[in-house]
């Protein structure tokens, strides 16, 4: 707090804890932005990409652990193994090729790089979490969902659900 109100020269060159000198015209200068970089900006970018992140990280991961956690399909046990040992994948090797892909779609300079990935489960992280979540949840939740008439199709949702016809 108290570099921020310190004045340009100060802050590098002088060791103090206090200014000599408030200079409250720092924090309008912040807001106002350098470059046409505004802090309004900043925050915009940062809510964007974080926000579009979460969401898509939420929606395709909780889809895969479902798959892994409760259907039984072909493959099952090596397509898990596999998903988990990509945690052990450095990011830098995955970058340039990824970088590749979105150059020839046109995606570079976009805000797409940041957040499609996300909504493609590539977290596997989160996905052996949620996964794990989802093993201990007791499968009579399920199976009474489905006799009150619900479906297990990925698209069911609440509403889909049949209400009990009155009497």
């Amino acid at each position: 707090m108290a570099t921020s109100l310190k004045p340009a020269d100060e802050v590098i060159a002088s060791l103090q804890l206090l200014p000599s000198r408030l200079e409250w015209s720092n924090y309008s200068t912040a807001l106002d932005g350098v470059n046409d970089v505004s802090v309004g900006r900043l925050l915009t970018n940062s809510l964007l990409i974080a926000g579009g992140a979460v969401v898509g990280n939420v929606l395709s991961c909780s889809l895969a652990a479902y798959a892994f956690a409760r259907l039984r399909f072909r493959f099952r046990g090596p397509l898990f193994a596999f998903m988990i040992a990509t945690i052990m994948l450095p990011h830098h090797a995955v970058l340039i090729p990824q970088y590749i892909i979105f150059n020839q779609l046109g995606m570079v300079n976009t805000y797409w790089p940041l957040i499609l990935p996300k909504f493609l489960a590539t977290e596997a992280f989160f996905v052996f979490l949620i996964v794990q979540f989802m093993r201990g949840l007791p499968r009579e939740l399920e199976e009474a969902a489905r006799i009150d008439g619900c479906g297990r199709s990925a698209v069911s949702s609440w509403s889909s659900c049949r209400s009990p016809a009155p009497r």
